[in-house]
């Protein structure tokens, strides 16, 4: 996806602001001395597209019934771990 059409996508999306509200911290949970100190990071343009990009391709079913049925097969051979990549 093009840079100038996920921004519009990723601020307006309510899923996605969803998810943004996942990764905050609620500070007030912090000490004062670790409040002072928190900083809250934003992923940036290039994080965002390989988020949409992965939200995206998650929605193939044709993708995920071949993944699951090779998952099945190769888990005898080697870990969940190593066949994910």
């Amino acid at each position: 996806m093009h840079k100038e059409k996920l921004k519009p996508f990723l601020l307006t999306d309510p899923l996605t602001r969803m998810r943004k509200s996942w990764y905050r911290v609620d500070k007030s949970r912090l000490s004062e001395e670790l409040q002072q100190k928190f900083v809250q990071l934003e992923p940036d343009d290039e994080t965002k597209e390989f988020l949409s990009n992965s939200i995206d391709k998650s929605s193939w079913v044709w993708t995920q019934i071949w993944y699951l049925l090779a998952k099945a097969v190769l888990k005898h051979f080697w870990t969940i771990t190593d066949i994910n990549g």
